[in-house]
């Protein structure tokens, strides 16, 4: 086996039974010169590690499900190089070449703010808003999936915007992340 493997499997065993669901694995060998996330790399600090021998390296994936004709929902994504929008190039990729639209059937903690930033950047302010959309565009009701902590950080996230003096000229989740990392520094002392 060449290069050095990124993939981690976890401990937590539901965690490693989803990656016995590898047969449905879409893998997609890009060449390095065609694609988003090469183009991404070139000003980022991990530009040289993948423009080194490791082309092979697998940098993230994502398990799909088929709900129907327009709609796939994730079932499980991971990413090694973090804070580079991997997963969200991932996804259009997926979206392009397969011309569907692709959910998260579960959020979990720790993916909350993501999600949430991924939604809100799509022009979905809050729940009630993404709700409505999911259900208009490809009627499925959002209570059938497991959105839980997501609705909950749009919860937050609303409040914030509302109770806080917020700079809208910048980047509003960003500033949200810096405000709960700060109060939870500040609860934690």
């Amino acid at each position: 086996m060449e290069g050095p493997i990124l993939m981690k499997v976890s401990e937590n065993v539901s965690n490693y039974l989803n990656f016995l669901k590898l047969s449905k694995l879409c893998v997609d060998h890009s060449k390095e010169e065609s694609t988003i996330f090469f183009k991404r790399l070139q000003d980022a600090k991990y530009y040289e590690f993948v423009n080194s021998e490791n082309h092979n390296m697998i940098f993230g994936y994502i398990l799909v499900e088929k709900l129907n004709e327009k709609v796939h929902l994730i079932d499980w994504v991971d990413t090694n190089l973090k804070k580079q929008n991997l997963c969200e190039t991932m996804i259009e990729c997926y979206e392009r070449k397969f011309g569907v639209i692709l959910l998260p059937y579960e959020t979990i903690k720790q993916s909350a703010i993501y999600w949430l930033r991924y939604f809100y950047k799509n022009k979905c302010e809050s729940f009630e808003d993404l709700s409505r959309v999911i259900k208009h565009l490809f009627d499925i009701n959002t209570d059938n999936l497991k959105w839980k902590p997501l609705q909950l950080e749009y919860k937050l996230f609303n409040k914030f915007i509302q109770r806080n003096d917020v700079d809208h000229s910048l980047d509003l989740i960003k500033q949200y992340r810096e405000f709960k990392r700060m109060m939870k520094n500040t609860l934690s002392v």
